[in-house]
C-alpha cells in the first residue's frame, strides 16, 4: 500500500469507515502491523471510541509486531490522553484460538469523553499555570 499523494482533496485519502461500519456482526481482526492497517485500526478505534459501532477489534500479536503500539497505549493511559476503558475497546493475544475466545468474551464499552476524559474525574491530574505579576 502506498500512501495517496496529498493534493488537499479528501476524495484522494483513504477512508476506512464504511469498511469498518459494515459488517458489524463481524470482528476486525489485525494480524499486519503495516502503514495501511495501522491507519484502519486507529480509524476503528476512533469509531469505537465515538460509540459509532461495537464491532470486536483483535490484535493478533504473533510476532511481537504491535508491542510498540501497545507500549505506545499503555502510556498514553498513564498520561490521561485515553481513559482508561480505551483500552478494553480490543482484545490482543499472540495465538489465534486464545485471541478469538477473547473477542467472544469481549464486553461493549460505552465511553462518555466528556465525563471520563475531560469531566472533573480527570481535573486533579492536571496542571493549572498561575501568572505571577
Amino acid at each position: 500500500w502506498h500512501p495517496p499523494e496529498i493534493t488537499g482533496n479528501e476524495t484522494y485519502l483513504p477512508h476506512f469507515e464504511e469498511d469498518i461500519l459494515n459488517h458489524l456482526d463481524q470482528p476486525l481482526i489485525f494480524h499486519d502491523a503495516s502503514i495501511k492497517a495501522s491507519y484502519k485500526l486507529a480509524t476503528a478505534l476512533g469509531l469505537k471510541q465515538l460509540d459509532r459501532h461495537q464491532r470486536h477489534i483483535g490484535l493478533l500479536n504473533d510476532r511481537e509486531q504491535f508491542s510498540p503500539l501497545l507500549r505506545w497505549i499503555d502510556r498514553a493511559k498513564e498520561e490521561h490522553f485515553i481513559t482508561d476503558r480505551c483500552t478494553q475497546l480490543y482484545a490482543v493475544d499472540t495465538n489465534p484460538a486464545e485471541l478469538q475466545k477473547k473477542l467472544d468474551n469481549q464486553k461493549e464499552i460505552h465511553i462518555d469523553l466528556g465525563v471520563e476524559k475531560w469531566g472533573p474525574s480527570e481535573t486533579a491530574t492536571h496542571i493549572i499555570i498561575k501568572e505571577k505579576k
